[in-house]
């Protein structure tokens, strides 16, 4: 789920995932990044869209992400 905190609202996200270790977000886009560590996986789903892997290939083990806001 989502927030909207100017809104007050919750929106689900219509992601299925196996194992989420790490998550993060992108509060101006509304743009959610999580590692799936059972699929060995980072994507990304932005508001609105469909999920999108973007690292597939690679992972071993991801303990924690994070998203430069400033730079984007």
């Amino acid at each position: 789920m989502t927030a909207d905190l100017n809104q007050r609202s919750l929106e689900r996200v219509p992601v299925l995932v196996e194992n989420v270790v790490a998550t993060t977000s992108d509060m101006k886009s509304g743009t959610l990044f999580w590692s799936d560590m059972k699929v060995k996986q980072i994507a990304k789903l932005e508001k609105g869209g469909q999920p999108e892997v973007l690292v597939g290939s690679g992972l071993d083990l991801v303990e924690g992400l994070a998203y430069d806001w400033i730079t984007g």
